[in-house]
């Protein structure tokens, strides 16, 4: 093969391989800058959290969750209550979700399924997740939602790598007719 035919198939192989290559490349801003697994594939998984914090206001109430150790340490109003504390949450290459969430010996589950959204306004593509609950169970009992009765989440990812992510929450929510902010960052490590 002479020179300029492999110069060609270089060129060639070379811009087949630039998609393939974008779409391994960071979406959160905390990202690995190349990564040879898709997101799908690193988001697969059992993930605990570590450590993070959310802090929720309305009118003049202020109400934060700091995780850290197993524990979480409640403030509402300036008063403090810490207890035991684990958080679960796998996702399975099926697009379904599982969260075991084990708050002062109470353990809830919740199953549903969950989906990357497209890009819009900042917001690249595939940076968050959107997960559709479909059953929760709790010492209370089961609840099961179907349709449009399936509360919706949508989490963004700071960071997704195959070892650990961060999650960013920054929005509000209804609760009794009050609305909430909501701000925080939470850490996970995979399993």
């Amino acid at each position: 093969m002479n020179k300029l035919n492999k110069i060609l198939v270089i060129m060639l192989v070379a811009l087949m391989a630039i998609p393939t290559l974008n779409s391994c490349t960071k979406k959160g801003e905390e990202d690995p800058g190349l990564s040879l697994k898709s997101r799908k594939s690193r988001l697969a998984g059992e993930w605990t959290l570590t450590s993070g914090s959310v802090m929720m206001t309305s009118g003049g109430s202020t109400y934060s969750v700091t995780f850290s150790s197993g524990m979480a340490t409640y403030t509402f109003m300036g008063n403090s209550t810490t207890v035991m504390y684990s958080e679960t949450v796998t996702y399975g290459k099926d697009n379904t979700f599982k969260a075991v969430v084990i708050d002062d010996g109470d353990m809830t589950t919740t199953e549903g399924f969950w989906a990357f959204m497209g890009a819009y306004d900042e917001v690249k593509k595939e940076e968050c997740v959107v997960t559709r609950t479909k059953s929760q169970m709790s010492s209370g009992g089961i609840t099961v939602y179907t349709g449009e009765e399936m509360p919706t989440g949508v989490f963004r990812f700071k960071r997704l790598s195959s070892k650990d992510a961060i999650i960013i929450l920054d929005g509000t929510e209804v609760d009794d007719g009050d609305l909430w902010s909501i701000t925080g960052e939470l850490t996970y490590t995979k399993k």
